[in-house]
């Protein structure tokens, strides 16, 4: 049992390089995701309602319900 427990010592520090270089790779650099949404949709003159999420507000740009575009992204997602 020592041996095992010994070798996947080992292998976590020879993985530990890769997986802070995952760990890097999975935050993105820049503006929050949310951020470039909102500005991508503003550009194409479409503003976020002062009681409307931005949900709501991708949802019209796209000329769908809520319900479709949740519908969407989770077939998209694999869920």
């Amino acid at each position: 049992m020592r041996a095992i427990i010994g070798r996947l010592e080992r292998v976590e520090v020879q993985m530990q390089p890769a997986l802070e270089a995952m760990r890097k790779a999975a935050v993105p650099e820049g503006p929050p995701t949310v951020e470039v949404l909102r500005a991508n949709l503003a550009r194409m003159g479409i503003e976020q309602g002062p009681h409307e999420s931005l949900a709501e507000t991708t949802a019209r740009a796209m000329g769908v319900s809520c319900q479709e575009l949740r519908q969407q992204l989770m077939m998209r997602a694999g869920s």
